[in-house]
Formats: structure tokens, C-alpha cells, sequence
């Protein structure tokens, strides 16, 4: 028997850390090599090329899953009031070009003055 009381409620509770999907990872990494936006193509051909090692193209099931992580990424930040997004449709709801918004900037902004130093 033990002399610990327990009280309901009283655990510790840990945050978990925010899982973030790769695919989006990849996305804001193209639009920080691309100075904060461009079009999508010009994306998927950057995570294509990332992905090999080498200059390519990248093919259309590649580039279909990218444009789901952006879909992906808008629904959720439209789901739900607290969510931040990073990504946004500059040109409106019919442009493929992609954009970093304010707080996507504000996040990653100290490396896209890195990228832009260094060119």
C-alpha cells in the first residue's frame, strides 16, 4: 500500500511537439531558394531536383502530392481558427503561384536572407 494520494486530473501533461508534413517542409524550402514565392511548377521541379541530387523535372505523381500538401495545408488552417498558415495563393484562388505569408515569413525569414546573401 502506498501513502501517495492521488488526486484526478493532477498528472502532468506534455505537450506534444507539432508534427509537420515532410511534403510541406519541402514546399517552404523551395519558396525560401526562390526568395518567398513562385510558381508551383518552379516548386515541384526544386523538391524533384532536392530529391535526386541532381537538375529534373519532376513527374506528375510527384508533383499531384505536392499539390496535396498544399490543399492539405490550406484546409487545415481554414478548419481551424487557431492554426497559422504559411502558404498562401498570392494571385487568388485560380494562380499557381505560391507564396510565404506574413507569419511564413516572420518563421523563415532569417534564411531567406541567408539564401539571398549568399547569391
Amino acid at each position: 500500500m502506498t501513502n501517495i494520494l492521488q488526486f484526478p486530473g493532477g498528472e502532468k501533461r506534455t505537450k506534444r511537439p507539432a508534427r509537420v508534413d515532410p511534403v510541406l517542409a519541402e514546399i517552404i524550402d523551395a519558396l525560401v531558394h526562390f526568395r518567398g514565392q513562385a510558381h508551383r511548377d518552379a516548386v515541384c521541379h526544386h523538391i524533384a531536383s532536392s530529391r535526386a541530387g541532381d537538375a529534373r523535372r519532376a513527374p506528375a505523381p510527384l508533383k499531384q502530392e505536392i499539390y496535396g500538401a498544399f490543399r492539405a495545408h490550406e484546409s487545415l488552417v481554414g478548419a481551424s481558427p487557431r492554426a497559422r498558415s504559411l502558404l498562401y495563393l498570392p494571385f487568388g484562388p485560380d494562380s499557381h503561384r505560391w507564396a510565404l505569408t506574413e507569419d511564413g515569413l516572420q518563421l523563415f525569414g532569417a534564411r531567406l536572407r541567408a539564401a539571398s546573401a549568399s547569391w
